[in-house]
């Protein structure tokens, strides 16, 4: 099964840096100005779910609003996130119970 693209864009959205996960699940923000674990917990959530239809590789954009030169603390650590992210849904990639997930799928 082919790898699905999931664009993560980082970018100034209402005042507030965020990682906007494209998913086909929907949307999913994560404001890296905030401490509100309900928001991680909802990204996981839709990632869980993409993942199950899918295998997907992430692919940080930085947005047209993002300052690059301004924010550079926070893109660095979104670039370190991605890659801590990939490796977690390498490791999902062969557990048994979304293998055979999938092949109920199919």
């Amino acid at each position: 099964m082919e790898n699905k693209i999931v664009n993560v864009v980082l970018d100034n959205i209402d005042d507030s840096i965020k990682l906007v996960f494209k998913l086909s699940v929907g949307d999913a923000e994560l404001n890296l100005e905030s401490d509100n674990s309900d928001e991680i917990k909802m990204v996981f959530l839709k990632l869980i779910k993409e993942i199950e239809i899918n295998p997907i590789d992430l692919n940080l954009i930085i947005g047209d609003n993002f300052n690059e030169s301004e924010n550079k603390l926070f893109k660095d650590a979104a670039e370190e996130f991605i890659v801590q992210l990939k490796s977690e849904i390498s490791n999902l990639e062969t557990d048994e119970n979304l293998i055979e997930i999938r092949q109920e799928i199919e």
